[in-house]
């Protein structure tokens, strides 16, 4: 009984450890190729520390409305500077009210504004994984220096841990 228990714990510990390095060895391949424009290059990468997690729908959904939320706020800044700006002209000059018209057309557009990517999840699951984030340390040792260097980042993972998405800089 305490063979198979102990043969159950070192399995476990040995499955769990290669799937932790699987995207270890995914990512060290992806950085390697993508260092140099497309030439592999050895760059002796060794994983310091690591950890994986999920990207779900509604951590999506998060960002692209705080995404939205950004570049609605600049639309409509813009637009009442257009709006000020035009008033105070026509102030002095009738010729600038058709400018006027269409600048606080522009401003109730981009307070109504709603892109289409607000709506890429409409009908998804919240809690559905779409994608993995991988947060690391890692040493690497470029060719032509002798001294290890150290970089903190973050890789964005195919669901299934097959391919880097994108590496989002630190």
């Amino acid at each position: 009984m305490k063979r198979k228990l102990l043969f159950s714990l070192i399995a476990t510990t040995l499955f769990s450890c290669s799937g932790y390095k699987d995207y270890e060895k995914l990512i060290a391949d992806w950085a390697e190729t993508n260092a140099f424009q497309g030439v592999k290059t050895d760059l002796k990468i060794k994983f310091i520390e690591s950890s994986i997690s999920d990207i779900h729908v509604a951590d999506s959904i998060a960002i692209l409305k705080k995404q939205f939320q950004e570049e609605q706020a600049k639309k409509i800044e813009e637009a009442k500077k257009m709006v000020s700006g035009y008033q105070q002209l026509s102030e002095v000059s009738s010729l600038y009210n058709s400018e006027l018209r269409r600048a606080e057309t522009e401003l109730r557009e981009a307070e109504s504004w709603h892109p289409d990517y607000l709506d890429r999840y409409a009908g998804h699951n919240p809690n559905e994984v779409i994608a993995k984030k991988v947060s690391c340390k890692m040493s690497y040792q470029e060719p032509k220096l002798t001294t290890r260097q150290e970089k903190q980042g973050t890789f964005i993972l195919s669901v299934d841990e097959k391919r880097v998405i994108k590496m989002i800089r630190e």
